[in-house]
Parts: C-alpha cells; structure tokens; sequence
C-alpha cells in the first residue's frame, strides 16, 4: 500500500456492520464488550418504519456493499461468497470492506469470538489494506483469506 493510501485511512474509526446473519442481540453484546463498535442490519434495512428491530426481508448483497462502502463500515457476515458473485460490484464500492466466515457451520457466539480474536487483525486490515479488500475468518480467529480489488 502507498504511503498515501494509509494516511488517507489511519484517522477512521473501525465500525462493524453486522450483517444480517449476525443481526441479533447476543452478538452485538458480545462484540460491543470487546471493544467493537456496531451498527445492526436492522437500522439500515427496516422491514418498516414503527417497527424497530425488524428486518427488510431479501435484502441483496450489493446493497450491502454500496452501504459498506458509503459509511465506510466493515461488513461481518457468513457469505463466503460475496467476494467472488459481486466482483465487480466491489470494485465499483471502493471503500467497501469485507469480513466473510470460513463456513457457515458454527454458533454466532463461536463466530463471535473469531472477530474478537481477529480484531487487531481487522482494525490493521481497516487502517492499512488498499480499498475495496474482502477477507475470511475461520473459527480460530486466523484471517486465512485477504484480497484488494482494483478499482474500477
């Protein structure tokens, strides 16, 4: 990465967007007691307004990534995938940040303890990686998969 490239990062706070597998409570707990700070699926895709805490249902990945890339937030999800069926949707969304499990086999708490364990790991990824990146995480918290995109 360009020395540019990680001045223009170093200053910005490592936000989650927990996406909407790990939308629920007992994540967000988890995660907010480590030192994370979250947004919830939930308030970015309502399934209405005056019903706080549900979901828009069908929510397609490349609204995600566009959302990703606007606030600058890095996505947590189970969508190993993502990376590879919106390519070039991520290379468009140039700030968008990617954080993928390994498999979708596990507890959202045991995925939970994966990001805790990996967080110095993706708060480097956040600062330094040349945007947009795409990473994966297995259970034992080792980033085992990382990828810069090049801008469209």
């Amino acid at each position: 990465m360009s020395e540019k490239n990680h001045k223009k990062y170093q200053h910005e706070i490592l936000t989650v967007l927990l996406d909407d597998c790990f939308c629920n409570d007992e994540v967000a707990e988890i995660l907010t007691k480590a030192g994370f700070l979250l947004e919830q699926f939930t308030t970015h895709f309502p399934r209405a307004l005056g019903q706080p805490g549900t979901r828009e249902q069908g929510v397609k990945d490349p609204r995600v990534i566009a959302l990703s890339h606007k606030l600058k937030m890095v996505v947590f999800t189970t969508d190993r995938s993502m990376s590879t069926d919106h390519e070039a949707v991520i290379k468009k969304q140039t700030n968008a940040m990617i954080v993928a499990t390994a498999h979708k086999v596990g507890t959202d708490d045991m995925w939970a303890n994966a990001f805790i364990k990996a967080k110095i790991k993706i708060e480097r990824l956040h600062k330094k990686q040349q945007r947009p990146w795409y990473a994966r995480i297995n259970q034992q918290g080792d980033i085992t998969v990382c990828k810069s995109f090049a801008p469209c």
